[in-house]
C-alpha cells in the first residue's frame, strides 16, 4: 500500500514499541495465516491525504480538541489534544501519543507515535 501514489499519513511507531508487545503475540501475527490480520494492523496506522502537523492542529481546534479519522484499515482513530500533546485513541480505548511529526516522503508524511493502534 504505501508503494502507491498516495498522498498518505502515516502515524508510525518505532521498531521498540513493536518490541513491548507480547512476544507471542507478536510472533503470531507474522505467521502466514495471519497476513490479513498483521495487514488490517499496519493499514490501521495510514489514513488518506496528507496531513501535516499544522493540518491536524487546525481540525483538532475545529472539532474542540477532538477529530475522528478514517484509517485505510476501515476503522476509525481518534485525535485528541490534551495538555499541548496530541494523542490517537484507537478502537479499544488505548492511546498513542505522537512524538515526531512531519517526517516527510515522497507519497505523503509520517508522524512517529509511542504505541502500535489496534483495529477493533
Amino acid at each position: 500500500m504505501l508503494e502507491e501514489e498516495g498522498p498518505f499519513t502515516v502515524f508510525l511507531p518505532t521498531n521498540l514499541d513493536f518490541s513491548k508487545l507480547d512476544t507471542i503475540k507478536l510472533n503470531s501475527l507474522l505467521e502466514s495465516h495471519n497476513k490479513d490480520m498483521l495487514s488490517s494492523i499496519i493499514n490501521n496506522h495510514i489514513v488518506s491525504g496528507k496531513l501535516l502537523g499544522k493540518d491536524i492542529v487546525e481540525a483538532l481546534v475545529e472539532g474542540n480538541g477532538e477529530v475522528s479519522l478514517p484509517t485505510l484499515s476501515g476503522q476509525k482513530i481518534t485525535l485528541i489534544l490534551e495538555s499541548l500533546k496530541i494523542y490517537i485513541k484507537d478502537a479499544h480505548g488505548n492511546f498513542s501519543e505522537i512524538i515526531s511529526t512531519d517526517v516527510m516522503n515522497s507519497n505523503g508524511v509520517i508522524h512517529v507515535v509511542d504505541k502500535v493502534i489496534f483495529p477493533n
